[in-house]
C-alpha cells in the first residue's frame, strides 16, 4: 500500500480521489494552477503544489511539472483521475522512468486501445462479442454495404410476429335464465312486477351572485344578482 499519492487532476474529480485516498489511510498531494488556488481539492489535500498558470496546457497537461511535483513531495504513486493525462502513454512512461507507480493501465495497453481498429482486432482475438460492422479501415462502398446489412437485420428483428394460437375452447352462449345487464336494471330476476320509475331529483336552486358596484356617494357596495344575469 502507498503512503503518499499525487492526484494529477482538479475539481470534483480530484476531490473524489483525495477522499478515497484518505479512506485508505494514505496522504494525498494535490496540484493546482494559479486559477485554482482556493479550490476544494487544494484544501482537502495534505499537501498542494502549484504547477503553473491558469491555462491547462501550461499546468495540468505539462508532464515535467507534474512529475517534479510528485518527486519533490516524496510521492510513491500518481493517480490521474480521468481526462487530462489519464490516457497519455508518454505520461505513463515518464512515471515509470522516475520510479512512480501510475494508477491505471500500462502505456502499451493505452496505445493499443487508443486505436479503434486495433482495439477491435484485440477484442476479436480475445473472443469478445462485437457490434457488427467493418474491420479496420474501409472504403465508402464497404461502409455503405455494411450499413445496408445492419438496416436489413434491424428490420428483420423488428418484424411483426403472428399471434400465438391457443387451445382455449369457444365460449358457449349464456343460459336463458341468466340475467342480462339491461334486464337487471328493469326488473329483478324471478319477479313479474312492472318496472318502477326512479324518483326525479328536485331542481337545484343556485344562490344569487354577489356583485360589487361602485356608488360615488357610498363607495363600493355589494348587491345580489340572480345567477346567469
Amino acid at each position: 500500500m502507498f503512503s503518499r499519492v499525487l492526484v494529477a487532476n482538479r475539481g470534483e474529480i480530484a476531490v473524489r480521489v483525495i477522499r478515497a485516498i484518505h479512506e485508505l489511510g494514505a496522504e494525498a498531494v494535490a496540484v493546482y494552477s494559479t486559477a485554482d488556488t482556493d479550490s476544494l481539492h487544494v484544501r482537502l489535500a495534505d499537501r498542494a503544489v502549484r504547477i503553473g498558470p491558469p491555462s491547462a496546457s501550461e499546468s495540468y497537461l505539462r508532464i515535467p511539472s507534474v512529475i517534479a511535483a510528485a518527486e519533490t513531495t516524496g510521492c510513491e504513486a500518481v493517480h490521474p483521475g480521468y481526462g487530462f493525462l489519464s490516457e497519455n502513454p508518454a505520461f505513463v512512461r515518464a512515471c515509470e522512468d522516475n520510479d512512480l507507480v501510475f494508477v491505471g493501465p500500462g502505456a502499451d495497453v493505452m496505445e493499443r486501445m487508443g486505436d479503434k481498429a486495433q482495439a477491435k482486432a484485440e477484442m476479436k482475438a480475445a473472443s469478445v462479442p462485437l457490434v457488427p460492422g467493418t474491420d479496420g479501415g474501409a472504403t465508402l462502398t464497404e461502409v455503405r454495404a455494411a450499413a445496408a446489412e445492419l438496416v436489413e437485420s434491424a428490420f428483420a428483428s423488428n418484424a411483426p410476429r403472428a399471434p400465438a394460437q391457443t387451445s382455449r375452447p369457444p365460449r358457449s352462449a349464456p343460459p336463458p335464465h341468466a340475467r342480462s345487464s339491461s334486464g337487471h336494471r328493469r326488473r329483478r330476476a324471478g319477479s313479474d312486477s312492472p318496472e318502477r320509475s326512479r324518483p326525479s331529483c328536485p331542481p337545484v336552486h343556485h344562490r344569487p351572485r354577489r356583485v360589487a358596484r361602485f356608488d360615488h356617494r357610498k363607495g363600493f357596495r355589494l348587491c345580489l344578482r340572480p345567477n346567469g344575469r
